[in-house]
């Protein structure tokens, strides 16, 4: 069996504050195995906010365009920008530290409210503890988990380096 998979190339792109462009796209094309999104070239933001995102802004188009994996581009190579050229890799590693840590604490949130009300969360020997009903409450925790959004899986490639390189 051949397998495919689908790569996003953001280029350059701003996060638009007033109309959805990366869910849309995300929406209609998406999920992305693969995605290429800036995250450099954001100082000063009054000028560059229409044309360039910063690392945070970044995250949030990984999360739009629902892409498994991205990778951090448009840094490190010409000084373009106010920002420092070593500054953007730190700022996406802090913020998808900031963003998985939330969607962790969402998860345990749910999982507390799920046992409250009965909702298993533990997928295993569901059969055996629940009965006949176990199918339907596994549904329910099945549809539970897929509301909680994926762990943001975002990496920065320096020169010379290739995506092999990365941990998985």
């Amino acid at each position: 069996t051949s397998q495919t998979h689908s790569f996003y190339f953001a280029g350059d792109t701003g996060l638009p504050s007033e109309f959805p462009l990366h869910h849309q796209i995300g929406d209609r094309l998406g999920p992305f195995d693969l995605s290429a999104i800036p995250i450099g070239a954001y100082e000063p933001e009054w000028f560059m906010r229409e044309s360039h995102c910063n690392p945070a802004e970044a995250v949030k188009i990984h999360q739009s365009v629902r892409s498994r994996r991205s990778v951090g581009i448009h840094f490190d190579t010409f000084d373009l920008a106010d920002e420092p050229r070593e500054e953007p890799p730190t700022k996406l590693s802090d913020e998808v530290v900031r963003v998985n840590e939330e969607i962790v604490k969402m998860a345990a949130e749910v999982t507390a409210v799920a046992d409250k009300v009965g909702i298993p969360t533990g997928m295993e020997k569901i059969e055996g503890q629940f009965g006949k009903d176990a199918k339907q409450r596994c549904k329910a925790n099945e549809q539970l988990i897929e509301m909680l959004p994926p762990l943001v899986d975002f990496s920065v490639i320096k020169q010379g380096q290739s995506i092999e390189s990365l941990p998985k």
